[in-house]
Formats: C-alpha cells, structure tokens, sequence
C-alpha cells in the first residue's frame, strides 16, 4: 500500500499565511507585529528560541521582523517553523484562517478541531451556534454539485473531497456546542 505523501505542519501553515495575505492584502509587515506580540506574551523569556527586534524605530523593527518571519516561509532557505513559534504564528492569523489552519492541522493526526467551550480562548455560546450554522452553510454547499443529479454516486468523486471538508466543519461545530450544552447541563446538576 502506497502512503500519499502529506504536508509538514509548516506547509499547512504557511499555505494559509500565504491565502491569508493575498485575500487580506495584508503586508508581512502588519502580520509579522502580530505574530511577534502573541510570541512574547505566549512564550516565557527563558523559553525563547527566536530573537525579534522589539526597539527603535517601529517601521524598521517591523521590516526586520517580517523579514525573518518571510525566511522561514522561503524553501530556499528554511521552511521549517520553530516548535516554540508555530502556536503565535497560527493564533496570529485572520478568521477563517486561523480556524482552517488549525482544523487542517488536527486532521494531519486524524482528529477534529473542536473549539473549547469554556476557559480562556473559549468560544461565547453566540459564536458557537454561528460556527454550527456556518458548518451547515458550508456541508450544504459543498453537497450541492454532488447532489445536482439527485444522488450521490461514484460520478461525483471529484465533489466529495470537499463536501466531507463540509462535513467536517459542521461536525466540529456541533460538537462545541454539544459540549458547551453538557457542561451547562452538568453544572445545573441535571443529568439527561
């Protein structure tokens, strides 16, 4: 059985920051801050790998940083992500981006990316039934070509690849709101 080769995380997250910037038209510059600022709040001093410039003049700073970060994304150069930089780079990303980065990222391991219903980074019950209508909005238009004819059937393999990704999406977003209604339900001491 011959295995298809998939991406490193770093391809799949620096695909994303490619879309990201070309759809956003958004400069490196301006993603780079952000990046830089999550990695210095995220990431304890001692921990650090990557030295950014953090002083002196911003728009030079700013070039200097995106410059860095502009080398990793370069597979003449590098192309691998720090472990210690991967999670501010992601968080660092624009929605949807960022959501499909981290869902393309948990599939590489065969698993869901399922947002946490409370604590910090936690998704508000509004945005967790968005999310779910969305999942819905996207497995229903990802369906339709597939369904144009009325049945799905061996002629529309070449739809499916991205009516399951729709699946995944609205299966990921019921999930988070089936686990944010558990733990209410568990908290009001109610068991179903």
């Amino acid at each position: 059985m011959t295995r298809v080769p998939q991406l490193t995380r770093s391809e799949v997250i620096f695909g994303h920051t490619k879309q990201m910037l070309h759809l956003a038209r958004l400069s490196m510059e301006t993603f780079g801050q952000r990046v830089v600022e999550l990695y210095h709040e995220r990431v304890p001093v001692q921990a650090r790998q990557i030295q950014f410039l953090s002083e002196g003049d911003p728009f030079k700073v700013a070039k200097a940083n995106a410059q860095k970060l502009d080398r990793y994304m370069d597979a003449a150069i590098n192309s691998r992500l720090p472990v210690d930089l991967e999670e501010s780079w992601v968080l660092a990303l624009r929605e949807p981006h960022r959501s499909e980065c981290v869902a393309d990222l948990a599939r590489g391991y065969g698993l869901l990316a399922v947002p946490i219903p409370c604590g910090p980074g936690a998704v508000t019950d509004v945005q967790a039934l968005v999310a779910m209508t969305d999942g819905f909005g996207r497995a229903m238009q990802s369906l339709a070509p597939a369904l144009d004819d009325g049945a799905i059937t061996s002629a529309d393999a070449h739809h499916l690849p991205q009516a399951i990704e729709g699946a995944n999406h609205l299966i990921a977003a019921v999930m988070a709101v089936r686990v944010r209604l558990e733990a209410v339900q568990g908290a009001a001491g109610h068991r179903a």
